[in-house]
């Protein structure tokens, strides 16, 4: 998948929103990690300056290690408090347990039994990076209940961090490619025939990673329900990234890093919405999970599994 393979470079490197709490600071005398990763929750050391990492949220050097930041007293009672010891594993739960299987179940079919046309690759691509994420949510869940602490060393810290900023902006760049692949095949139908190829296909996943992109949609009613989905995931996390890198003084805004915490959970929420907005809408695709569900189900007739097949043929929404 070109999803996987770019993704990368984001292990290695993307540290853009991560660097004060990057896996970096990890250690093994009960540092944390993840998208909280700080210093020793005491108290900072007086006339110790800002932090120089210029891209890092506010705070101040360990004492004994110039690059573990210490956050604010402000952020020291939240980030142990309820909202991230309870209601951020709440909403990773949530997102884990409806995108885990809806994004499976959506990859499984579109493996297996819908055409292996070029616009399958942009949405398989789609559902392995809703996946990746899913399948990382269990260490972040596990991180936050135990007070935000990161057992599982840097490795894992590392590839959570990138799979979770990698979806984040993936996945948007990913649906604007879908969106341009169904542009061509609506307004140019005709050039579409040979512009709508593999090698495009590719490409656009390529692209995906690279650039962003922004094309009208087929549907009024489906781009309302893409922009909802949008503006309610990733604007609120964007928005503070917005506010914090305008910064011109580390006291400027206030903490933002408290109200950043749970933004970036809601974000994952995008994860579990993306198979029903791109996959489920269309009815001939729930014709093809029925049917490959029929095939599993006990006792299943051969004629229920034949008009299911038929039943896909009369239907006007197209998945591709």
């Amino acid at each position: 998948m070109w999803a996987l393979v770019l993704l990368w470079p984001l292990v290695m490197g993307f540290n853009l929103e991560d660097d004060s709490q990057s896996p970096l600071t990890y250690d093994e005398m009960g540092s944390t990690g993840g998208d909280g990763t700080v210093g020793p929750l005491s108290g900072p050391q007086e006339g110790t300056p800002h932090s120089p990492h210029l891209r890092s949220f506010p705070g101040q050097p360990w004492a004994n290690n110039s690059e573990i930041l210490e956050i604010p007293e402000s952020s020291r009672a939240l980030l142990l408090g309820w909202v991230a010891t309870r209601l951020v594993p709440a909403v990773y739960g949530l997102a884990l347990l409806v995108g885990l299987p809806a994004n499976g179940l959506a990859l499984w079919v579109l493996a297996t039994r819908v055409p292996r046309l070029p616009s399958t690759t942009l949405l398989m691509n789609l559902a392995a990076a809703d996946l990746l994420l899913a399948l990382t949510l269990p260490l972040r869940i596990a991180y936050h209940l135990q007070d935000r602490h990161w057992p599982f060393g840097e490795a894992a810290c590392r590839a959570t961090t990138a799979a979770l900023y990698g979806h984040m902006y993936g996945s948007v760049l990913l649906l604007a490619a879908i969106s341009l692949d169904r542009y061509l095949g609506v307004v140019h139908p005709l050039r579409a025939l040979t512009l709508r190829g593999w090698r495009l296909a590719a490409g656009l996943c390529a692209l995906a990673w690279l650039a962003a992109a922004a094309l009208a949609l087929h549907a009024l009613g489906l781009t309302a329900l893409v922009l909802a989905s949008a503006l309610a995931f990733f604007v609120p996390s964007n928005t503070l990234l917005l506010l914090h890198y305008s910064d011109p003084g580390p006291d400027a805004w206030g903490d933002l890093y408290a109200a950043y915490v749970p933004s970036l959970a809601l974000s994952t929420l995008n994860s579990c919405v993306d198979p029903f907005i791109y996959y489920y809408v269309s009815a001939e695709f729930r014709d093809k999970v029925r049917e490959r569900l029929l095939c599993w189900a006990p006792g299943a007739s051969a004629a229920s599994r034949d008009g299911g097949t038929q039943g896909t043929g009369t239907r006007s929404t197209s998945l591709v």
